[in-house]
């Protein structure tokens, strides 16, 4: 989301080249939206010391602590076909079907970033609630809710579609 002095998004892969593998094995036309973040370490000030620091800096920082991690969340597009006209319900399953496909392979490059990329598990109702506060009284930062039957729409934080529960 960073944008450079001429206007550009910044690309900074290479400060976290454990994750390249598996950026490098998606197919051309994907969209995925997540967040890189330390789970041992939560907050933006954080993953900033990695990610606005030189390449260098950063690969010896996370060499002698912990490395980043790329959680994705939601896919607005996979392999060239778009899903921006898709449910969320859908999209989740979609997730669900990348991770099982890149679970499966066994011969996949990326399985070096295995301990690296998550992917989200969706929860609803009672267990919903549960799990929020399970995230809460672990310490954790919290959730983002979205509703089902929302399609994407960039630029856009559309009241009552989705709703971050954190615990601030």
């Amino acid at each position: 989301r960073s944008k450079s002095v001429s206007g550009d998004y910044l690309c900074k892969l290479d400060h976290v080249p454990h994750l390249m593998p598996y950026f490098e094995g998606l197919p051309n036309g994907t969209c995925l939206l997540g967040e890189i973040y330390f789970p041992q370490n939560e907050g933006s000030s954080n993953v900033t010391t990695i990610m606005g620091c030189l390449t260098p800096k950063a690969i010896e920082r996370q060499e002698k602590g912990e490395k980043l991690h790329y959680y994705i969340f939601d896919v607005w597009a996979y392999n060239g076909k778009s899903y921006m006209n898709t449910k969320m319900e859908d999209r989740v399953a979609r997730i669900d079907e990348m991770y099982n496909e890149w679970a499966d392979d066994a011969n996949n490059e990326r399985h070096s970033a295995i301990g690296y990329v998550e992917f989200a598990t969706y929860y609803e109702g009672k267990e919903l609630w549960g799990r929020l506060q399970k995230i809460l009284t672990d310490g954790g930062e919290g959730i983002v809710m979205t509703k089902k039957g929302t399609v994407p729409q960039p630029g856009k934080r559309p009241a009552r579609k989705t709703l971050k529960v954190k615990k601030e």
